[in-house]
């Protein structure tokens, strides 16, 4: 293939030269016998797979003797269903991504908050310390506030430590994802991979905003590359479309020249013969495209991009810390050299594009903007298209489509001849002879006996009849014969072949038996993932390309202070600002692959059944794990659920130990109380008795005093009487 000089100065490249490049690429496409052959194989397999194919190349089994067979060839599928299952399991999980800064700035930020973050707590015991001898008092020597200290520090740092640009880029590529469906676009780039072996996407700025199309595999010429499968690696790609008038204005009119407009309306208004006559080659740059209410004109547009080569003037000074690796500077174009200058020629990667609207029409013949450089490899860059080629061996690709596209015809032809088989079924039939129907009767009362008397009446001896000694009624068997049950056995031998080649087992597929042990299915499944595992890599990989190529597109066309929001679902929205700070940085983004995070989170999903039959979480927590989007949340779920049921479990602990310790002290306390008043009891009892005692002591007194008192009023009433008795007796 010849490709005009690329290594020449700018003002040399020019539309002409633009012009040639075009034509190199339009001239490879009509010679390459692997293109065109690739791209008939597309063709067919985007047909088989939508379910139709040439059914004259089967007329050798349709139709006998030229006559047609009371049985349809039509399409049995058996590859869509196990395509549709890899694009379902895909569909069915997050897009989950990171975003980390990847320029020595970054991480030089990033290592001097960790070390703050260290420091602080290792000084947090002695600055504490400290406040509390001063009384209490902040000493101000923490910068960050001592509960925001995470315990482990190197896993917060590898897990969930996100600067405020990353924080404003991850943010910024889901609200790229919600608001263009970016995930249904890369939901139709894995029915291309699955189908043709190919899927391709272009990354570009479209009113103002980073945005990602995908590229049918059967419109892109592309530079073969052995060493690699993957498109940005090529030297050059070409996108061929069809496009109407309207499509073309709408997408070109800041390009397009009025002289250009006008030709385009011309060919609107110009029949297919009259575009013959008037341009060179109208069968490949023209066609009319029929339709219920008159004909549309569509061209062909050609958009090319290529890398070409741009020699830089750089200066060279010296570097006393490396002296092996000097400092240098690209100069501008105007630069005057000095006598003391060490000047060198640095050749880099130069990406330029060139778009051709049919056989005369060139436009955006230029450098491509919004070219992406990094800082590890400024004189590198890659292509706006992504995609990848799996298999690429010698350009010949393999897909799911192309290992079962044998199968699935052969898999029709049986159906066809099931069907046909079932066409000829039918009941048992006797051969009648109708010289032997009885006199007096048609064949219709003949058939009336036969169906309700079932007898066959005849005479043997009526006139002219001769007396037959065999038994000339035969039977014909018209119902199903063996060669059906082969049939439906060669039918399942195609299924379960179509198994062993993708690796989609009918456990995969939830087709379960009744005997299969669930440690068995789970191996079944865990085994079919492995041999698809590959595809899924290679998608993953392409969409992380994208969403690189995405991430550092935002920091050219997000340049400037705005606010931004997103709906997450379920009345939730995500707000985010985004400022000039975004363009500082460089990023990277790292995409996990669906089918590892499909198996990751069903583990995690198990493991979080057994925490909760052994009381370690609950169902809430347990509907949380299910509902998370992906294997770190779900993680992240069961963690902070178990953690959160120890802390439950210690609580309970201590709240029991502090019950326990309570009743304790109020049985002490009871006990005490019992005492206390047993000893009251006894004291009153002692008290009682010491009463009674003195009470009878003081009885006893009272009533010996009393009988001294009479003792005493006695032996004075005795003497007084003997007195008087005295004084009488005078």
């Amino acid at each position: 293939m010849y490709f005009p000089k690329q290594n020449i100065p700018d003002e040399q490249k020019d539309k002409k030269w633009c012009s040639e490049m075009i034509d190199a690429v339009i001239k490879y496409h009509g010679n390459s016998v692997r293109t065109s052959r690739e791209r008939r194989k597309d063709y067919d397999n985007y047909m088989l797979f939508n379910g139709l194919f040439d059914q004259r190349q089967f007329e050798y089994i349709t139709n006998t003797y030229g006559l047609a067979t009371p049985a349809r060839l039509v399409n049995y599928p058996i590859i869509q269903p196990k395509v549709d299952l890899m694009v379902g399991e895909f569909v069915n999980q997050p897009l989950k991504f990171s975003v980390y800064t990847i320029n020595k700035d970054a991480v030089s930020r990033k290592l001097t908050e960790k070390s703050e973050i260290m420091a602080e707590f290792l000084l947090a015991p002695v600055i504490k310390e400290i406040e509390e001898s001063m009384g209490g008092q902040e000493t101000g020597a923490g910068n960050v506030p001592l509960d925001a200290i995470p315990e482990d520090i190197e896993m917060f740092f590898s897990r969930s430590y996100r600067e405020n640009v990353e924080s404003m880029v991850y943010h910024g590529l889901n609200y790229l994802n919600y608001k263009y469906h970016n995930k249904d676009i890369f939901k139709r780039g894995l029915y291309d991979l699955c189908i043709t072996g190919k899927t391709f996407y272009k990354t570009e700025i479209v009113n103002g905003d980073p945005r990602i199309r995908r590229i049918d595999p059967r419109a892109l010429l592309y530079d073969n590359n052995n060493d690699s499968e993957y498109l940005d690696d090529a030297q050059w790609v070409a996108e061929e479309r069809y496009m109407t008038i309207n499509e073309i204005i709408d997408e070109f009119r800041n390009e397009l020249t009025r002289e250009d407009i006008s030709k385009l309306e011309d060919i609107r208004q110009s029949s297919q013969s009259q575009i013959a006559e008037r341009y060179t080659n109208p069968t490949s740059w023209y066609f009319q495209e029929q339709g219920d209410y008159g004909s549309s004109t569509r061209i062909k547009v050609i958009h090319c991009e290529w890398k070409s080569i741009r020699t830089m003037r750089v200066k060279l000074s010296p570097n006393k810390f490396d002296p092996d690796t000097p400092f240098v500077k690209i100069l501008p174009d105007n630069y005057r050299p000095r006598k003391s200058d060490t000047i060198d020629y640095r050749a880099i990667t130069d990406i330029w594009e060139a778009t051709r609207i049919g056989p005369d029409i060139n436009i955006r013949c230029r450098r491509r903007p919004n070219q992406i450089r990094f800082e590890r490899d400024l004189a590198n860059t890659k292509l706006s298209y992504v995609g990848a080629i799996r298999n690429n061996i010698d350009g010949s690709t393999i897909s799911v489509v192309d290992s079962l596209k044998n199968i699935q015809l052969l898999y029709n032809v049986v159906m066809f001849h099931i069907d046909l088989a079932m066409a000829r079924a039918g009941g048992k039939s006797v051969v009648y002879d109708t010289s032997q129907a009885p006199q007096g009767m048609d064949f219709a009362t003949v058939m009336y006996h036969v169906k309700n008397s079932g007898l066959i009446p005849i005479n043997s001896k009526q006139e002219g009849n001769q007396p037959q000694t065999f038994n000339q009624f035969q039977q014909v068997d018209f119902t199903l014969s063996n060669s059906v049950q082969q049939l439906i056995n060669l039918k399942m031998m195609l299924e379960d072949t179509a198994n062993k080649i993708t690796g989609i087992n009918n456990e995969r597929q939830g087709v379960m038996k009744g005997y299969e042990a669930v440690g068995s299915a789970e191996r079944s499944v865990f085994q079919s993932s492995l041999v698809t595992q590959p595809l899924f890599h290679i998608h993953s990989k392409v969409i992380e390309k994208c969403m690189n190529n995405l991430a550092n597109l935002m920091k050219i066309c997000w340049n400037k202070k705005d606010s931004m929001s997103y709906i997450l679902g379920d009345n939730n929205m995500q707000i985010f600002d985004v400022d000039e700070s975004l363009s500082y940085d460089e990023y990277g983004v790292f995409v996990t692959s669906s089918s590892t995070e499909s198996a990751k989170k069903k583990v995690i999903e198990g493991l979080a059944a057994n925490a909760l039959s052994s009381g370690q979480v609950d169902f809430l927590q347990m509907i949380k794990v299910v509902n998370a989007e992906s294997a770190s949340d779900a993680e992240t779920v069961l963690e902070m659920a178990i953690q959160e049921m120890k802390k439950q479990q210690q609580a309970m602990q201590q709240q029991q130990a502090q019950a326990q310790q309570a009743a304790a002290e109020a049985q002490q306390q009871k006990t005490q109380a019992d005492m206390q008043m047993a000893q009251a009891a006894n004291d009153t009892k002692i008290r009682v008795a010491q009463i009674n005692a003195d009470g009878a002591v003081e009885k006893t007194k009272v009533h010996s005093e009393s009988q001294e008192d009479i003792t005493s009023s006695k032996n004075k009433a005795k003497i007084n009487e003997e007195f008087l008795k005295n004084s009488l007796g005078r």
